[in-house]
């Protein structure tokens, strides 16, 4: 009982609202599916494009660290690590010496501490680079860090930089893009609402009226009633058909009710000469007179009939049965 429920639960929409209803959806569909890639690639890109930009800015300190951390150059990389965090998307930046002490921090109270813990502490240890996402309480993505060992043009090891970029405005970017693709759905879905009811209501929903007009018509008997024929497609052929056997059934009704009244006429005729023998019999009228009423009383038979032969040929052109 469910699944027939299920099945007939669109039966009692008309044909124009189940065909806007379907292409609703479909293009929907194809909106969301076009948007959440839209949003998946920028956001792929983004994040890219941010790794890619953290590694070229840890490469490039790395060449400068190396000489100044040789030199015990201290000044000269918090010089850096400041113009550094100039950068909007920089957040923030650190130099470690291979003690893993701080040797160069925006902040002056952190300089000389010593890290003994963390990412920078599992680096200096594994002496490989590493990359750390940072998400806030909802895991959302905020910052990205960037933790590599400082090596020289020989190889050895000066030290460990660490920094960490911000990525709050890509998460922007990539909100203000999830708006745009929202808006952009609604308006599409909206349009192609409109448009799909409009060229439904035209190219089916008009032609079909016409048909049930039509159908009504002929259901009351009216045979004389034809269908516009403005299309070649499936409804114009439709049309075709329709008046094809429009003027088909009205040439058999007519010819039924043309063997009808023959047969009435007929059977009056055969019941007033049955009643004039009665009559004859009853003034005993001659036998040659009786004798012609019977002519015509079996010639009238026989053509009932013939008639009844020609009206169930008539009617054996219908098919009734499944």
């Amino acid at each position: 009982m469910k699944k027939i429920k299920n099945k007939f639960i669109f039966s009692g929409f008309s044909l124009t609202f189940r065909l806007s209803f379907g292409f609703i959806l479909l293009i929907t569909f194809l909106m969301a599916a076009v948007g959440i890639s839209t949003y998946l690639r920028d956001k792929n890109a983004f994040m890219e494009e941010a790794i890619s930009r953290g590694w070229t800015t840890v490469r490039t300190v790395n060449t400068f660290a190396a000489d100044n951390l040789k030199k015990q150059n201290y000044q000269l990389l918090n010089e850096m690590v400041k113009n550094l965090e100039q950068d909007s998307f920089i957040y923030q930046a650190t130099v470690i010496d291979n003690s893993g002490k701080i040797v160069a921090h925006r902040d002056e109270q952190r300089i000389g501490q010593v890290i003994n813990s963390g990412v920078v502490a599992e680096v200096m240890k594994s002496k490989q680079k590493k990359i750390t996402p940072i998400n806030n309480e909802q895991g959302k993505l905020t910052g990205i860090t960037f933790t590599s060992p400082i090596t020289d043009a020989a190889g050895k090891n000066c030290g460990y930089f660490n920094m960490t970029i911000d990525f709050s405005y890509v998460q922007a970017h990539l909100q203000k893009t999830a708006h745009n693709i929202l808006l952009n759905f609604v308006l599409t879905s909206l349009a192609g609402l409109i448009l799909t009811r409009l060229i439904i209501l035209r190219n089916v929903h008009r032609p079909v009226q016409t048909l049930l007009s039509v159908t009504e018509k002929i259901s009351s008997g009216d045979f004389s009633q034809q269908l516009p024929v403005t299309t070649r497609d499936e409804l114009g052929r439709l049309a075709q058909g329709f008046n094809t056997m429009s003027s088909t059934l009205g040439v058999l009704f007519d010819s039924i009710k043309s063997t009808v009244n023959d047969m009435s006429r007929t059977s009056m005729l055969i019941a007033k000469r049955t009643e004039l023998v009665e009559e004859n019999e009853a003034q005993k009228i001659d036998a040659r007179q009786q004798q012609e009423i019977m002519k015509q009383i079996n010639s009238s038979a026989k053509r009932l009939s013939r008639m009844s032969d020609k009206l169930n040929s008539l009617v054996l052109q219908f098919k009734t049965e499944p």
